[in-house]
């Protein structure tokens, strides 16, 4: 068994607790509602628990909607994790913004955008086990994207296979998938085919060593707030596809969202927290 050594990387006192999930990752497929649902769930989290902040692993983080709902957020990119982490191996900020700015480290980059998630991917674990009290919810890539950016450490992890960046791989593994520490959602739409990628994507995550996975469903029609009977005849029928759907895979979806009918974001964030917290409650 590999023992994990403790890292100057990463804070000491660091104590998981059984109750807590200490970071949420949101993925799936483009447009299924993954940043709405991660403002939601990290908007809910801050309100139940307190210091839960949203962090986009993406370039392009809803702000303004963030502003707007007072919903906790950070600014990281892979160029701020990495210009953190080798401040800290080097115990300078300044030595560090330098060797960023070298034309040899910028084609390290090129050749290699994968570290830069593992930079992500440490600079999240850093955060998390500086402040015991905190709590992030990741709005993730696309699930190819995302699948890239989780697999980075692994990939890193054959390429060194001893020294420092090794030892702090093996403390990156240790975090993510110790029981307290991670959740997952795949955030998919309720037809048979979206619903049999995330399902394989999850299977490949699990051979991973990701258990904590939970597979929830996003703008149900059949749960939306209106008569069924008034439904033009093509959407009657789409309905009928969506419970027949929800019952094949029953035990594997853990959540389910309906379709919000208005063009507002606030308005679905709004409502993606009033059912967490019944579902809570």
């Amino acid at each position: 068994m590999l023992k994990v050594p403790t890292l100057n990387y990463l804070s000491p006192y660091y104590t998981a607790s059984d109750n807590l999930k200490r970071i949420h990752w949101i993925t799936g497929k483009g447009g299924v509602g993954k940043s709405l649902y991660s403002v939601a769930l990290t908007k809910y989290l801050h309100n139940k628990n307190g210091n839960t902040q949203y962090v986009s692993a993406e370039n392009s983080p809803p702000i303004e909607l963030l502003k707007q709902l007072n919903t906790p957020f950070l600014e990281l990119s892979t160029e701020t994790s990495t210009e953190l982490y080798i401040g800290i191996k080097f115990r300078s900020k300044l030595l560090a913004k330098g060797i960023m700015n070298t034309p040899f480290f910028k084609s390290i980059f090129n050749i290699l955008p994968s570290l830069g998630n593992l930079m992500f991917l440490g600079h999240l674990v850093h955060l998390l086990e500086k402040d015991p009290t905190l709590t992030i919810v990741v709005d993730m890539p696309a699930s190819g994207h995302a699948r890239t950016l989780i697999e980075s450490s692994f990939l890193f992890e054959k390429i060194f296979k001893t020294g420092i960046i090794f030892k702090d791989i093996i403390n990156i593994h240790n975090f993510f998938y110790q029981q307290a520490n991670m959740q997952l959602t795949i955030l998919t739409l309720p037809t048979l085919m979206a619903i049999e990628e995330t399902l394989e994507l999850k299977e490949s995550l699990e051979q991973r060593g990701l258990k904590y996975i939970t597979l929830a469903l996003n703008n149900l029609l059949h749960q939306a707030s209106y008569t069924e009977n008034c439904l033009p005849k093509n959407l009657a029928k789409k309905i009928e596809q969506e419970k027949e759907i929800i019952t094949k895979f029953d035990s594997a979806i853990t959540n389910q969202f309906a379709y919000c009918g208005s063009l507002v974001s606030e308005d679905i964030v709004s409502m993606i927290i009033t059912k967490l917290e019944e579902q809570d409650g």
